[in-house]
Order: structure tokens, then sequence, then C-alpha cells
């Protein structure tokens, strides 16, 4: 409104300008004074007329933005609500082992029943994940391989474990429609890249911390790698992210860090990189909001004066 007002006035002040101009150097044989003013007032007429046509079109460009982003923010919310349900709904019942399974055949069972955000931080510390071991150059029916929580298994396994597991397809919808939300934002062509950034920073604000370590793992080694993760690291969607609820994934620890280097390097050191055509780590804007220039730039400066940044990839 202010905007439109602002043209207006500007107009007003144009026309008025004019007029003086007009009147001062339009010549005319005429010496009635009326009969000059009928004259500019013909002219000054019409640039009203396109004037006020031109407020008309101003104010329907106003109305429809106005519209398109009350649609728009409709429909931001009602897909937040619905990953909220998606959320909600997580379940997993299931039979697991009551003690560690790798110490004997005596291990007791319990029912086990969790329900929405736990599931996230069930899966990820506490529930047991088996795997069939090869024997002579086949794959046991018998012979398992137990592991406490998918913190074990990257640990134990590394990345090519991530997707062997079928239990974890439970995130798959929910993955899917988090991407669906980040996409809606960020190909919408009414908004520019500090209100799209506002707003995927809502979408931020509703993750839990073990949801943001499954986003960090989905995106890494699962499907998101390719499609999810170049918006994760747009939109700083893993700026909330606490690293030390990270791993040392297998593949970390195969490059054997601490003998070369007396360093322990955790996932987060390891996958982190200011390269951003490095598709297999994460470009450092998945963590740091890179429209604050300062402290962006700063963040740079550390990671690449880290000793981390200094190893031999």
């Amino acid at each position: 409104m202010k905007q439109i007002i602002t043209y207006i006035l500007l107009f007003v002040g144009c026309i008025l300008l004019l007029f003086k101009f007009l009147y001062e150097n339009v010549p005319s044989t005429e010496s009635d004074m009326l009969l000059r003013l009928y004259y500019i007032g013909g002219i000054v007429s019409g640039i009203f007329a396109f004037g006020a046509f031109f407020v008309a079109i101003l104010t329907y460009y106003n109305q429809k933005k106005t519209g398109d982003l009350q649609r728009f923010e409709t429909t931001l919310f009602n897909m937040l609500q619905l990953q909220q349900q998606i959320t909600n709904e997580l379940r997993y019942e299931d039979t697991e082992p009551d003690r560690n399974p790798n110490h004997g055949e005596n291990t007791g069972w319990r029912t086990i029943e969790k329900r929405g955000r736990d599931v996230f931080e069930y899966f990820w510390l506490s529930k047991w994940f088996s795997f069939r071991e090869i024997v002579d150059g086949k794959i046991s029916f018998d012979e398992k391989s137990w592991y406490e929580g998918m913190v074990n298994v990257l640990t134990s396994r590394g990345s090519e474990a991530y997707n062997q597991l079928i239990e974890i397809t439970i995130f798959d919808h929910y993955f899917r429609h988090l991407y669906r939300i980040i996409k809606f934002v960020d190909k919408n062509k009414a908004l520019n890249d500090e209100e799209k950034y506002d707003y995927t920073s809502i979408v931020r604000a509703t993750l839990s911390r073990f949801e943001l370590v499954w986003l960090y793992y989905n995106s890494l080694y699962g499907t998101g790698k390719s499609k999810f993760k170049p918006l994760i690291e747009k939109y700083a969607l893993l700026k909330n992210l606490r690293d030390e609820f990270l791993t040392i994934s297998k593949d970390v620890i195969e490059k054997d860090y601490f003998r070369k280097y007396q360093m322990i390097i955790d996932d987060y050191q390891n996958y982190l990189t200011t390269d951003k055509n490095d598709k297999s780590k994460y470009y450092i804007g998945a963590f740091y909001n890179s429209r604050d220039k300062e402290s962006f730039i700063k963040a740079i400066e550390d990671f690449k004066n880290s000793p981390a940044a200094k190893l031999d990839k």
C-alpha cells in the first residue's frame, strides 16, 4: 500500500511540473488565458487517464501478488500439517532381543512399541539390526551378526549397510514428503532468495534432533543424495544438527586418520567441504547460512584452518 501511495505522489508531482512547463512553453496565438489553459488541460487530462490506467494495473498486480502469497502460505502450512501427521503416525511394533543376541541363544525377547518421533531415536540408538553372514562364499541363514542401533551399524559395516536394511524404509514416506515441502518453496518464482530461506527455516524449526541425524545420513548415503542434498545445502537445513549425535562410519575408520595423523575424525568432519562440486560430501552451506556473509565467510575460514581440512582425501 505504501508503495502505491508513493507512486501516486510521484505521478501527481510529475503532472504539476508538466503543467507548469506546458503553460510557459506551449506556443499559442490566443490572447485569452482561458483558451490556453483549456488547450493544456486537454493534454494533461489524457496523461491523467493514462496514469489512472497505470495505477489500476499496479493495484491489480499487487492484489494478485498478495493473493498468490496467501495461497502459497496456505498450501505450505497444509503441507506442514500433513508432515506432522506423517511423523505422528510413524509406528514400529516388533519382538526384539532383550539382551545382546551376539552373546548366545539364551537371550530373552521383549515386545517393542514406538510411536512418532520416538521411532527416529529408537532406530538410531537402540533397535537391534541383524545381518546374515557369508560362510564359505554363501549367505548363511543360521549365522547372524547383530548391531544395536544404526549408529553401530554404520560404525561396524559402513555406508553400504545403510540401504541394505529393509526396516528403515519405514521413513521413506516421511523423507519424500519433507523433500516435497522444501522443493515447493524452492520452485516458487514469486519469492526472492531471502523469503525462500525464511520459509525453509520454518520447516527446519519443526525437526527434532534425531530427525536431523536421519536427514543427514539419508542424504549422504541414502535416496536423498541426488535431489534432496542440494536443497539441504542451499537452505542450511542441517543448521541445528548436533554433530555429537553422529557416528564414525566404517568408511572413515578405514582411512585410519588416527594412525596417520594421531587424530580422531568423525563423520561430520570427514564429510564437510567448501567445494560445491564435491557431491560425496556436504557443502558447508548445509550447516551455515550463506546469506549471513560475515559468519559464513568466518565458518569457511575456520574450516580451512582446521586439521580435518588438511587431511588426505
